[in-house]
């Protein structure tokens, strides 16, 4: 791979390798948190901070992703304006949900029971859950601006920089969070020591702004608060949609079951970080060459870097999500306990979705500068979801909001690639690479026959045979991809360089 491939090829390198290292962090946490709290603990402070979740995105609107679009073809004085001007804006709507968790912590608090106060059967709005927002309050004031930071570092050709914030804030997370439920802390004083972190964290920002524009002369900002807000805003309400849509079978699942249920979906609904922050890594590096593509009339070299760049990401996560799917009661014992076993076919349902994400479908039509067509598809993927999911939590239970995620996903394809093919003016099949793709996920299928012989032969205890099924799958695959053309000499040429520390010199 040369020129400009390589170049994209290494900054993915880069950032995955980044991923690779906060995903230790970011998996070891809710690991320890459940092994450490109580249930009902583990249930209220995951509502907690899903509601925050959804909260932090409404207000932020899309802000990130736009960096993408307005800052790459600029000058360094002009990308710096806008640097500063959307890190403020981000700022001041920190300060805004700030004050929007406090107000709600002290109805909580005014509305239920003290903090720490027994829980064992609260749901989603209880007035007691809701207190902890109290604690959490200051959190947005360093997260929501640091946001900003991945995208503004790969920019500016900084990715190993932003794979080290990475690193930091998975770390500094992980210590902050898990020191104090180790020292027997209450519930309210962790969050607030991760708020306190979340605050130092957002110190970045000054900081690489600083580095990144050292020297660089100060010009008025070209673009107006009031037109990011305008070009923001439909992709904000898609990010709001979108957030409904990936959180909706926990937001039923908390609405309709007491919180010790709501901890066992949780769990279960726990996406490996690696697996899938790969295809928005990857979507990250893209689309700013996806960007001046499209500004240069060539919608159809877009769609080939695209289609090329999913093929590529087919090939890591379908064997890796087909290890999960195979390996989902191993994995629920030895990562959560026996307690959790029983939400195993949630994990493998999640798992399943995993194999489906070899892309970021929203990065394109923004790069097509069409903000308008992301929220039309995150609409019809919301109301598609909404009738699958609930229908299937009246009909199964439990396992019915994860079914029907699985099968609004698909419609979500769809949706996706209808207008990505509008956007580019080609026709449907020439966009997603479905042939290749149905191509690499046979290839994994047939890869975990050997695994599954292990899972139901060898009586292995769970950690040995989770080792063995992971070895035999991704080894078998490797063998088949080599065979069959589809992992070819550049791809194994890449790893070496990449596991040889190739990423490093980025």
């Amino acid at each position: 791979m040369t020129g400009t491939g390589h170049e994209r090829a290494q900054q993915a390198g880069v950032l995955i390798f980044g991923k690779l290292l906060s995903t230790l962090g970011e998996a070891v946490v809710p690991i320890i948190m459940i092994r450490l709290l109580s249930k009902a603990e583990v249930g209220v402070l995951s509502n907690a901070l899903m509601l925050y979740a959804t909260l932090a995105l409404v207000l932020t609107s899309a802000f990130p992703s736009t960096l993408m679009y307005y800052l790459p073809a600029r000058d360094a004085p002009e990308r710096r304006a806008l640097a500063v001007r959307m890190s403020y804006l981000m700022l001041g709507l920190g300060g805004i949900l700030a004050l929007l968790m406090f107000g709600l912590g002290l109805v909580g608090l005014f509305f239920g029971g003290s903090l720490g106060t027994d829980h064992a059967e609260r749901s989603l709005l209880d007035p007691t859950a809701l207190a902890y927002l109290l604690a959490l309050s200051p959190y947005p004031l360093g997260d929501l601006p640091a946001r900003l930071l991945p995208n503004l570092l790969v920019i500016e050709g900084r990715a190993r920089d932003a794979a080290t914030i990475g690193v930091v804030k998975a770390v500094g997370s992980a210590v902050t969070t898990l020191v104090p439920i180790a020292l027997g802390l209450p519930l309210h004083v962790v969050i607030g020591v991760t708020s306190l972190f979340g605050i130092a964290y957002g110190v970045l920002v000054p900081y690489y702004i600083r580095v990144l524009y050292r020297g660089v002369p100060r010009v008025p900002a070209p673009v107006s608060s009031r037109e990011i807000i305008r070009f923001t805003m439909p992709l904000g309400v898609t990010d709001v949609v979108g957030r409904l849509n990936s959180e909706l079978d926990r937001y039923l699942i908390a609405g309709a079951f007491p919180v010790t249920r709501v901890a066992e979906y949780r769990a279960a609904a726990w996406q490996v970080p690696i697996i899938k922050e790969i295809p928005y890594t990857v979507g990250r590096v893209d689309t700013p060459y996806l960007t001046r593509l499209f500004e240069s009339g060539k919608a159809r070299e877009a769609i080939q870097l695209w289609r090329a760049s999913t093929e590529k990401v087919a090939l890591i996560v379908a064997p890796l999500a087909c290890v999960f799917i195979v390996a989902a009661e191993e994995v629920m014992v030895l990562l959560f306990t026996d307690e959790y076993a029983g939400a195993a076919w949630v994990f493998r349902l999640y798992s399943l979705l995993m194999l489906g994400r070899a892309c970021s479908f929203g990065n394109v039509l923004l790069a097509a500068g069409k903000p308008g067509y992301i929220f039309r598809a995150a609409i019809l993927s919301f109301l598609s979801n909404v009738l699958l999911s609930v229908s299937a939590l009246l009909a199964l239970g439990f396992i019915g909001p994860a079914i029907g995620s699985v099968v609004a996903f698909v419609a979500m394809t769809f949706f996706y690639c209808w207008l990505i093919a509008k956007a580019a003016n080609l026709r449907l099949r020439e966009t997603f690479p479905l042939l290749a793709y149905a191509r690499v996920v046979f290839t994994a299928g047939v890869a975990s026959v050997p695994a599954l012989l292990i899972k139901f032969n060898a009586g292995l205890a769970p950690g040995v045979s989770l080792l063995a099924m992971a070895v035999s799958l991704v080894g078998t695959f490797a063998v088949l991809g080599t065979l069959t053309g589809q992992l070819r000499r550049e791809d194994w040429q890449f790893l070496r360089r990449w596991l040889g520390g190739g990423f490093a010199r980025t």
